[in-house]
């Protein structure tokens, strides 16, 4: 069977041409959106005012701090019901791995399925996302939710007198909010007979 499968390809040059084709594409699309996102980095720091050690390394920058450690160490105490739940700041562990996930892709591509599952999780099977995070589609977190998730800069707003600065009054109707879940359980679907799939073929060497 896999001879015949290479002699099919052999025999349709026109198809590797095709997937060449898209192949380039595709990397021309991800070089552009990589690009874009640098220069909007760039000039946000330029608007806040920030120094490039400020902006790489404060307490509100993406880059991972001992603060992250103490936050995973956490919330696996709290999975296993050992603590409490952790207080998380601006950014969390896993909003901060997926975008070093995402950041630096290719260099960790051959890890592709690991970085899947673990994002996957955090995107759908933890209890306060399930079946999916809203705030893909809203843009929004309601302030109930946020004082539990992010109590720490919630805190932090309230002490400094910003929290009016970022709190807006919204209201999403029940139809969009229920094809905000269909989508969610479809792509919750999606995502399990992907890792499935993955396992499977990990486990039976198919590629």
């Amino acid at each position: 069977m896999p001879i015949l499968g290479s002699l099919a390809i052999l025999h349709m040059p026109h198809t590797t041409t095709t997937m060449c084709s898209f192949t380039r594409f595709a990397a021309v699309i991800t070089f552009g959106y990589f690009a874009f996102h640098l220069g909007t980095l760039f000039q946000l720091r330029a608007i806040e005012g920030l120094s490039t050690k400020e902006f790489l390394f404060g307490k509100n920058s993406l880059m991972f701090n001992m603060q992250d450690i103490k936050d995973l160490g956490a919330s696996i105490k709290w999975f296993l019901e050992r603590g409490p739940r952790p207080e998380y700041g601006r950014w969390t562990y896993w909003e901060k791995f997926d975008y070093m996930a995402v950041f630096w892709a290719v260099a960790v591509i051959g890890l592709s399925g690991l970085i899947f599952t673990i994002h996957f999780f955090n995107t759908h099977l933890r209890p306060e996302s399930f079946p999916m995070d809203t705030v893909i589609f809203t843009g929004h977190v309601p302030l109930e939710e946020y004082k539990k998730d992010r109590p720490r800069e919630y805190k932090e707003l309230v002490e400094s007198g910003n929290l009016d600065k970022v709190v807006v009054e919204r209201d999403f109707s029940s139809t969009w909010m229920k094809f905000v879940k269909f989508f969610g359980f479809l792509f919750l679907g999606l995502g399990v007979i992907m890792i499935i799939l993955i396992v499977y073929s990990l486990l039976m060497g198919v590629y």
